[in-house]
């Protein structure tokens, strides 16, 4: 009993910070210090008008991540962490 309780405790652990770092949704945008990172399926042709967009039209500062999700009715769902004050700016660009 003295080994099982701290590898299931460590096993908890393991499986909640996966399921706060796993990639989720068709693609992510991270914004942190002043740089844009692009994961997944994002155009290539749009990433410099976006973080333009988001570096110097919308002023952000601090984290933000917005995530993007196809549905099955192929309508994009863009959800953003962070930057409450731009979100609606950030999903109509």
């Amino acid at each position: 009993m003295t080994v099982a309780a701290p590898l299931l405790i460590l096993g908890l652990v393991a499986a909640l910070a996966y399921s706060y770092w796993r990639f989720r949704g068709d693609f992510q945008i991270n914004l942190s210090r002043g740089a844009v990172h692009f994961r997944g399926k994002f155009p290539a042709h749009r990433k410099a008008d976006t973080a333009n967009f988001l570096l110097h039209d919308l002023a952000l500062t601090g984290r933000v991540r917005i995530v993007g999700t196809w549905t099955h009715r192929h309508m994009l769902r863009i959800d953003v962490h962070g930057a409450p004050q731009s979100q609606q700016r950030i999903r109509t660009f």
